[in-house]
């Protein structure tokens, strides 16, 4: 004990790993020695966060692979834990992309873990959409082949004859991902269970087959219909959802009028520009008061599993009035500005007041602004603004700072919004993630808590930053705590693991802010 606290006495570049600790550490992407994740947070991360765009030292393939080796590992290690935190994430709304959870089952099939993938397969793969990635992960995993086996076929035939929204489902996602329900039926000899789903197979695959039921009959009349007239008449009558619209009549206001007491909560967030450009949803409006009042449900945000980063960039969009095509524009309305901001505090689990003393750390380096997190149009250090708000603006004592070589002390109120905040930095050189704790040693900065995000790949120092932290903590007098939120999925932290009072979440999680809570409250 008393050598490594003497080791975080003295300063050791970050270049170096520090004495005596040699083997708990590595060399990350960027040069510098940091502490190495257990099997546990790198899953974790993969999931939440995934591997899209690579990084700025690695590019996309070469950190997917890097992943995929080491879910193999954990798998060979403890297949039941891996698919059960992979079930727990999709099913609880914590993974931005449910891809990388599909990944996860392919690889653990691919393996051999194949009763652990069927406990858990129908609470991941939820709807079509993600049955024919599934069927796709599995093709590649096989070098272009789909391997088929009797355990496979009577999964994914599971699947059809327990599904209670099967008419849907199969209506709405006819193919995805170059599947369709044709190959899958094909492929796994799936045999109609009763005369429903033999005319649903029948009609979907394309034979002279029409089962009796309304979302059918729905279905054919509205591709029949000639008039937005008609279309309204169908949609009021059957409740239909706006994927089952003909293309051509998604210009229609009176359409979307019709649409709007049935369209799902996600796909509200995503159409809020084109309603309000069709005028659905206008200032003062009786429609602009509904939307308003279903965007900020607590129950609905849940139950539709939304993301706070989805919220985050509806907010951006529907705020700039105009689409990312550039195709539509639209003059925002107040209420529905106002209604996002509390949907998107809301999309947190659990964010509570604690009164500690919080020191938010933006690492606003270059790598920072390189890759754009889970195919998202939010790179790294946009991301990390957004997902720091909901401590900076709720907790009253706290401050935040940028950083790369140096630090920037940045300006925020109880009413900073997500621009107003990210357009403050000027930074973008290399990545010093002691700068934080120098920062509140230079300024006597009391702190409670310290949050960095970063994505760990600090490299310049004269110091590691947890021997600053130490310095910190010796200076004055406090035993601060250090949440590490990583942003990229890699087997990085400047955490030190063997410390109970330093934490690594992932930054995209929506359950940050309880686990940021639970730290605070520690003793």
């Amino acid at each position: 004990m008393l050598k490594d606290h003497l080791s975080f006495q003295r300063k050791t570049n970050q270049s170096d790993p520090i004495p005596g600790r040699e083997k708990e550490m590595h060399k990350n992407a960027a040069g510098g020695y940091v502490f190495s994740v257990d099997d546990q947070t790198r899953l974790e991360r993969f999931l939440i966060l995934g591997t899209d765009g690579g990084t700025y030292y690695c590019d996309e393939k070469e950190h997917t692979v890097d992943n995929f080796k080491a879910i193999l590992k954990y798998l060979n290690k403890d297949a039941s834990s891996v698919l059960e935190t992979t079930s727990k994430l999709s099913d609880e709304g914590r993974i931005l992309k449910n891809d990388t959870a599909i990944a996860v089952l392919a690889i653990a099939w691919a393996n051999g873990y194949r009763k652990e993938v069927e406990t858990v397969f129908d609470k991941i793969i939820r709807i079509p959409t993600h049955l024919f990635m599934f069927m796709d992960f599995i093709k590649q995993v096989y070098n272009g082949k789909f391997k088929s086996s009797r355990r496979m076929r009577r999964m994914l035939g599971n699947w059809y004859y327990n599904n209670p929204n099967l008419v849907y489902h199969m209506l709405k996602y006819q193919s995805r991902q170059g599947w369709s329900h044709r190959d899958v039926i094909r492929l796994a000899h799936i045999q109609p269970k009763d005369k429903l789903m033999d005319n649903l197979f029948g009609f979907i695959t394309g034979k002279d087959k029409t089962p009796e039921h309304p979302l059918v009959e729905a279905f054919i009349k509205l591709r029949q219909a000639t008039t937005a007239m008609e279309v309204t008449d169908i949609i009021k009558n059957y409740n239909v959802t706006w994927e089952f619209v003909p293309t051509q009549f998604l210009k229609e206001k009176e359409v979307w009028e019709a649409l709007l007491p049935n369209l799902p909560l996600t796909a509200l967030l995503r159409n809020l520009g084109r309603l309000t450009a069709l005028g659905v949803v206008e200032e003062f409006s009786d429609n602009a008061r509904y939307v308003a009042d279903r965007l900020t449900n607590i129950d609905n945000i849940k139950k539709a599993r939304i993301h706070p980063v989805n919220v985050g960039i509806a907010m951006h969009t529907y705020s700039e009035g105009i689409s990312h095509r550039g195709s539509l524009l639209w003059n925002p309305v107040r209420i529905i500005e106002e209604a996002l901001d509390e949907m998107f505090y809301h999309s947190f689990a659990n964010v509570e007041v604690t009164n500690k003393r919080f020191l938010i750390g933006i690492d606003a380096s270059g790598s920072m602004t390189w890759q754009n997190v889970a195919n998202t149009a939010m790179h790294s250090l946009d991301a990390a603004t957004l997902v720091s708000l909901p401590i900076l603006t709720k907790e009253p004592n706290s401050v935040a700072v940028g950083f790369d070589t140096k630090y920037q002390r940045l300006r925020v109120t109880k009413n900073t919004g997500w621009k107003d905040l990210r357009y403050q930095f000027n930074l973008g050189g290399g990545t010093d993630a002691s700068l934080p704790f120098k920062y509140a040693i230079d300024n006597k900065t009391p702190v409670d808590v310290f949050v960095i995000f970063t994505d760990n790949e600090t490299w310049y120092g004269d110091e590691h930053p947890v021997q600053a932290l130490e310095r910190y903590r010796d200076k004055m007098g406090i035993n601060s705590k250090l949440i590490v939120a990583s942003m990229t999925a890699t087997d990085s932290s400047i955490a030190d693991p063997n410390d109970p009072y330093q934490v690594d979440v992932v930054g995209f999680d929506p359950s940050y802010p309880k686990i940021i809570n639970e730290v605070a409250k520690m003793k």
